[in-house]
Parts: structure tokens; sequence; C-alpha cells
């Protein structure tokens, strides 16, 4: 049973016991959300539940705030409002609410503030400010990584793309964590070095457009099965390539298997059972809110899970979800997790996963998946490590992709530096992100219409704190 779930419901014994005849102030709690309520995302479906089983649980009030519009006079009229009504607790999340919660700490001393997937700061631009009266609390995405890469091999999946955005550092962990989920993985499935492929492109940027469809198209048609995405801004390409080939997404991070039948699994951060352990453990003690800083729940606390449909899964069941949480939480994966050997003494050993890193799609790629084959190959798939001096040198499209065997237990790669391209080589296999006018690397924004055409889609960046499937600012809580 989930760790959350036992706490709660002893903190809920202890909240009924000691709340006989008092305030009920003490325990009100509100849920701040945008203007499109407690169906907005699910992250915030899920904290709507769990404050709702905290009212339910143990009488306490609970109110929700619906701002009239999405703007921060908006947002702070309904933390007003909050606070008018003597809310001892008051819920919100994403990063577009940062600058409102900054404000409200400000001017409610009284009130405390549970803050998921964003940090208080007064503009966009500045450093965080957690006051004493904030409590951020925020998911081990690395963790959600390991289950999602258990996940897929577990279920049967032996080629796979994984697919990021801009590169940063936390993505590169996550991806890490993922390979090493997976070897793990192999290991209680006693594969052998090498028997599962998992290719690895990061985009360049978080931008939204038909080439992030292109590269998914063409690695299904290379062969994989299951397209992971841990970049939700770009999860809606990878979607219609899968209805295209009839397969398969996992996506980490955020839910979204609401969206299409395509989408296999999602490993994300249980928000439900956190708030509602919060609450329930705040109103008992009064005393474990930890304001001023930042809270990370990950499988040490049984704070991350999957959404699921299981019937769409080929075996893996929910039961097996629970083994291997547990096992993350305080068994031998935990052990992987940390770095540290087993209960026997000895290191756990993983075997190998092979893996390729394949180049994007460039914008003056030739229409046509045939074309844009080339332009996201890599090398073989024996281990050995491409130079990636093709790659530096520019010599075409389908130049050195990094081709790996990496054990999945360390997280680093063997061999060449086949990296993304930055220089000002043309229509090159490099990604590029200079101000080259209309040449072959992928546009960001800067080189004045070599975008012609790429602007199909709705949003510009990675969903701000998780909350929204079509806007443009890349997520301050997780992503950097």
């Amino acid at each position: 049973m989930n760790r959350f779930r036992v706490l709660a419901a002893a903190a809920a014994i202890i909240t009924v016991l000691s709340g006989c005849g008092s305030d009920k102030s003490s325990t009100r709690c509100g849920l701040i959300t945008g203007s499109a309520g407690t169906s907005g995302s699910p992250e915030i479906s899920e904290l709507y539940n769990g404050i709702e089983a905290y009212a339910a649980e143990t009488s306490a009030e609970a109110k929700v705030y619906t701002a009239s519009e999405d703007s921060e006079a908006g947002l702070k009229a309904q933390f007003d409002a909050a606070a008018e009504d003597k809310a001892a607790y008051v819920v919100c999340s994403g990063s577009a609410m940062e600058q409102a919660v900054f404000e409200a700490q400000n001017a409610h001393h009284n009130q405390n503030f549970l803050f998921f997937d964003g940090r208080p700061r007064k503009a966009a631009d500045l450093e965080e400010t957690i006051r004493s009266n904030t409590e951020c609390i925020e998911f081990n995405k690395g963790d959600m990584g390991f289950l999602a890469g258990y996940a897929a091999v577990a279920d049967g999946y032996r080629n796979i793309f994984y697919l990021s955005g801009k590169r940063t550092e936390e993505r590169e962990a996550c991806c890490d964590r993922f390979l090493q989920g997976a070897g793990y993985a192999m290991k209680e499935q006693g594969l052998a070095d090498g028997s599962v492929t998992v290719s690895v492109e990061y985009a360049g940027s978080d931008a939204l457009t038909p080439l992030r469809m292109t590269d998914s198209m063409t690695q299904y048609q290379g062969g994989a099965e299951l397209i992971v995405t841990d970049t939700v801004s770009i999860v809606t390409a990878a979607i219609e390539a899968a209805k295209l080939a009839d397969k398969g997404v996992a996506t980490i991070g955020f839910d979204a298997v609401s969206l299409s039948s395509n989408v296999i699994y999602s490993a994300v951060g249980d928000r439900t059972d956190v708030v509602n352990y919060l609450l329930k453990s705040f109103a008992a003690s009064g005393s474990n809110f930890q304001g001023g800083q930042v809270v990370t729940c990950g499988a040490k606390e049984r704070a991350v899970h999957l959404v699921a449909d299981y019937s769409r899964m080929h075996g893996f069941s929910q039961a097996s979800e629970e083994t291997i949480l547990g096992s993350m939480a305080e068994g031998e994966a935990a052990a992987v997790l940390a770095g540290t050997a087993s209960d026997d003494g000895t290191a756990v050993s993983l075997p190998a996963v092979t893996v390729r890193e394949v180049m994007p799609v460039t914008p003056n790629a030739e229409s046509g998946l045939a074309s844009a084959a080339s332009g996201s190959t890599s090398s073989d798939e024996t281990g050995e490590a491409g130079s990636g001096d093709d790659a530096a040198n520019g010599d075409g499209a389908d130049a050195s992709a990094e081709t790996a065997s990496q054990s999945a237990g360390s997280g680093e790669t063997d061999g060449g530096d086949g990296g993304e391209e930055t220089g000002d080589n043309g229509g090159d296999g490099g990604e590029e992100t200079g101000d080259n006018g209309g040449d072959g690397g992928e546009d960001t924004g800067e080189d004045g219409g070599n975008d012609g055409g790429e602007d199909n889609y709705d949003d510009g960046g990675e969903d701000t704190g998780e909350d929204n499937y079509d806007d443009g600012g890349e997520d301050t809580g997780e992503d950097e």
C-alpha cells in the first residue's frame, strides 16, 4: 500500500480526535486554480481529489477558488478571497502561479501555502523567494524515469525511442534513470547485454513543430515499438505519429493517458496522496509544515506512480507496479537508485542497454518521411561508439549520431562525442541553434522567418508547471 495513504489514515484519526470542539478555521483549506478550474489539467485534478478526500475524512472545510481570468490580477483576487475566508492552508500549482504566490505569501502572513511544481518569484526572470509560510513541493523526475524505463522493458518493449526537448542536466539525468530502470528490468528477466535498444534524441528546442512528428514516424518506421517523452510540449507530435503507426507512447513527469488511447502509461508524481497526507499531518500536529524550503518527494516516500490503463499493456499489471515501487522504496532497486550495495553486500550489476543517440530532422530536409529518415539516422547497434567527428565537420544529415553500449547502472556512455552541432554548417547533420537565416539547423526563433510552415501547433515551449498542454513557457519548477 502507498506509504502516504497509510500515514494519511493515521493522521486522519489524530485530526478527528484532536479536532473536537476546535475552531474549524485551523483545518480549513483552499485550492486556487486558473480559469479552467479543477479540470484544467490532470495535475490540478489530482490535487482536487486529494483535498476532497482530506475534507471527507476529517470533516474539515475545503473550497476551490477559481480565477475569472488567467492573469496576475485574476489569481490575486482568489488568494485574497481565501484569506478573507480564513483558510489556514492554500494549495496551488504551476509556474503560472509563481508571481501570485510571491505576492500572497507577503500579504497573508497567517496563511500557509502548499505550492506544487513552482517557486514564488517577483518576476519570471528573478530568483525565487520562499517565505517561511510557503512550502514548495516537487517530485523526483529521475525516479519517474526509472519507473518508466522499468515498465517499458517489463512490458516487453525491446526497441524504444526516447524523445526529449532542449537538452538540460535534469533531462539527461532523467534519461539516465530511464536507462537504469530498463537495465534493472533486463536483470530481472534474465536478458543479455544489448537485448534492449534505446534511441535517444534531444530536439534542441521545446517547440512543437511537424519535425518532431517526422522524427517520431521515422523511428517507428525503423522498428521502434514505443516512444517515451519527458517533454510535455512535444507529446502531441509523438501521439500523432503513434496513431499513424498504430504504436504506443509513454510519458515521464506529466499525465497524458487521457489524451489518446495510444498513450500506454505516464510515470508521474502522486499528488492526490501527497496533498492529502500533508494536510492531515498539518492539521493533526500543526508542526510538520516545512516552510521556507523545497521538499522533493520520490520513490523513497512512495510518491511516484504510474497512471495507466493496464488493458493496453502486454502483461505489466498493477501488482507489477506495486512490486517495483516497493523495491524502489526500500529494496534492491532502492540500492540501484542510491548507487549502493544490495542487502548481501554486493554491488548490483545490470545488463547493458544499447544506446543510440540520433539527430533531429532539420527544417531544410525534403518533405516526406523517406527523405527525413536520412536526417535522423544513427550508426549500427554493435555497441561500438561513433567518433562524432563527421558531425563536427558537417558531413551530411546522417553523419554520426552516437551509438554506444551504455551500462544502465552507471548512466555513462562509452565512446564518441557525436553530440548535436551548434556551428554554422548550413544544411548539415548537426542541429543548429545559431542565427543562420535559412540554413540547415532547427530554427529556434532567432532567424527571422526560417520557421515557415513550422508553427502549425499551439505552443512554443515546455508546459509551465505541467498544468497546461498548449502554453509557451518552459517548466521552471522541474526542468531548470
